[in-house]
């Protein structure tokens, strides 16, 4: 009978012991829960902060875009502006050259609105 109650002694502290390894590895597996918890949130707040940072770099590429696309529009005006200035001149040359010889004036300007 004493080795009875030996071997159940021993069996309640092996008992003991098992519980004991459980409650300390379920604390660190809670401790490994929270630190994940917290990984993820931060993991989340950067990956926030990068599309906000995504949005703004497409607004400005549309805006850009848009400004690009007015120059573009400018210097079309410009190129048109420089043609008709380049068709003045002519003609001021060509008024020039009039008051020279009137009857050179006169086939030239007809030649020049055929």
């Amino acid at each position: 009978m004493l080795r009875l109650y030996t071997r159940s002694a021993e069996a309640a502290g092996s008992t003991q012991s098992i519980i004991q390894k459980i409650v300390h590895d379920i604390g660190t597996g809670s401790e490994s829960v929270e630190a994940m918890s917290k990984a993820f949130e931060s993991t989340l707040e950067h990956n926030d902060k990068v599309f906000n940072i995504i949005d703004k770099i497409e607004k400005s590429s549309a805006e850009q875009s848009q400004a690009v696309n007015k120059i573009n529009q400018e210097i079309g005006e410009l190129e048109t502006i420089t043609r008709d200035n380049d068709k003045d001149a002519i003609l001021l040359m060509l008024l020039r050259g009039c008051m020279i010889n009137q009857s050179i004036c006169k086939k030239l300007f007809v030649n020049w609105f055929l």
